[in-house]
């Protein structure tokens, strides 16, 4: 499948993705249940449905989307082909 993300969601996705992670850090329940990362969760929600992202794994490389399991010989050769192509 290509595509091109949205340039609003390719700017939020680190954004949420690096808020959740500060956030995992401190991995108590108040902070889970907090109201910023109820928003981080719904952001990412958001952005996945928008782009037809609808499981685990999910992997997108410049305007390729993988979905699901890849061995890592597998990621590698995509990714390889991704710089290749760039």
């Amino acid at each position: 499948m290509n595509f091109r993300l949205p340039l609003a969601a390719a700017l939020m996705a680190p954004t949420a993705l690096g808020d959740a992670q500060a956030h995992a850090t401190a991995e108590t329940p108040e902070t889970m249940s907090s109201d910023k990362v109820t928003d981080i969760v719904a952001r990412n929600r958001q952005l996945a449905q928008t782009q037809q992202i609808s499981g685990t794994p999910g992997f997108l490389f410049e305007t390729r989307m993988l979905r699901g399991y890849l061995p890592l010989d597998g990621m590698r050769q995509v990714v390889e082909q991704v710089r290749s192509e760039s």
